[in-house]
């Protein structure tokens, strides 16, 4: 256990690291905010109630580029991406996206490029967006390869995503980042039970 941590959080559902920054931002379901600390663990600090905006907060990216947070939080079939900066000020609500997101529980950035993408849990789909929230684009259900997708991982270099979903026979999710090429990972695999998690490893 970070020791650091202990007593701090209630009910963390999930975490971003900045490690440019030394930090690692988790979300709390329990306290509605977020907790920053080191990546020891040392130095928690909750980041305010972001306007009241968080609801349950189901995933969180870190755009270490433009010190940007992105957080994904719904509240039965009302669903929002809200931004702020790294200190938990300058929030601002993205809200639903133009109506494209109900229930996100997956929030990636792509700050180079300046995408951002948020899967739907409830409607099966992907959408992006620019970091501002705008030019929101539906990539829809990635070639009918989504079911209650759960957790996204971007693998920029080699332009591709990865997505754990909990519905139908629990599979990984891989598709192109413009959302064309999608296809199910593992669904014949009996090992995969309600995954809520997918990373990309870069070895150097």
């Amino acid at each position: 256990m970070l020791e650091g941590l202990k007593g701090i959080l209630g009910r963390p559902l999930a975490i971003a690291l900045d490690t440019a920054g030394g930090a690692m931002y988790v979300t709390d379901s329990t306290s509605k905010t977020v907790i920053r600390a080191n990546l020891d663990g040392s130095s928690p600090k909750a980041l305010g109630d972001f306007g009241g905006l968080i609801d349950t907060p189901s995933d969180i990216a870190v755009d270490s580029t433009h010190e940007k947070l992105y957080i994904a939080s719904f509240i039965g079939r009302t669903g929002r991406v809200i931004r702020a900066d790294l200190d938990g000020s300058g929030v601002e609500n993205l809200g639903d996206l133009g109506g494209t997101v109900a229930q996100p529980l997956n929030v990636a950035v792509e700050p180079l490029a300046g995408r951002l993408y948020v899967a739907d849990n409830m409607a099966n789909t992907m959408c992006i967006a620019d970091l501002e929230g705008g030019n929101v684009r539906s990539l829809g259900n990635l070639d009918g390869a989504l079911h209650e997708p759960t957790h996204m991982a971007l693998d920029v270099a080699s332009g591709r995503m990865y997505i754990a979903n909990w519905g139908g026979d629990h599979f990984i999710t891989r598709a192109n980042l413009d959302g064309t090429g999608g296809e199910r990972l593992g669904e014949e695999r009996s090992e995969l039970y309600y995954q809520s998690g997918v990373g990309v490893y870069f070895p150097f």
